[in-house]
């Protein structure tokens, strides 16, 4: 079940880019979504923020990539989703939990917080183009950093 959402909140960790098996453009990134509240007589109070796994995909994920950096106030729609999660730990163990995922559909500074200033791309990827331009620019990125593609990048 997932449920349509919109969200306020801070890009809490560097958005990662990565390639679905399939070529697909993938981006991902935590939200931080602040609990402020009025208390009579105290006036507004900051409780702790809620962490939120934000994945967006396509030419959106490419924009998200390029435009959001760690900290910057922005709001998300999208749809809401529990996951849940079971990790092998040693000895044979395991541990389970789960968590809020949001596929988002859009993505935006929050101009309530700041200011910013849109540009286009310089080239708009078309559909079909896309999963070969997306693993040509990561093997590209890969080639420069020394690194290798994660093969499980999903």
């Amino acid at each position: 079940m997932s449920i349509p959402v919109t969200f306020m909140g801070n890009v809490a960790t560097e958005v990662k880019s990565l390639a679905t098996a399939s070529g697909r453009q993938v981006a991902v990134f935590r939200l931080a979504v602040p609990d402020r509240r009025w208390i009579k007589g105290k006036g507004w109070v900051d409780g702790d923020p809620t962490f939120l796994a934000v994945s967006v995909f396509g030419q959106l994920a490419a924009n998200v990539a390029a435009s959001l950096k760690r900290g910057e106030p922005v709001v998300v729609v999208g749809r809401l989703r529990m996951s849940t999660w079971q990790k092998a730990l040693d000895g044979g163990a395991t541990s389970s939990g789960q968590s809020l995922e949001v596929e988002a559909s859009h993505v935006g500074h929050d101009l309530m917080r700041g200011v910013t200033t849109f540009s286009r791309p310089a080239v708009m990827i078309e559909p079909e183009d896309e999963a070969a331009a997306i693993a040509e620019g990561l093997l590209r990125q890969a080639e420069q950093d020394g690194e290798l593609l994660e093969e499980n990048a999903a």
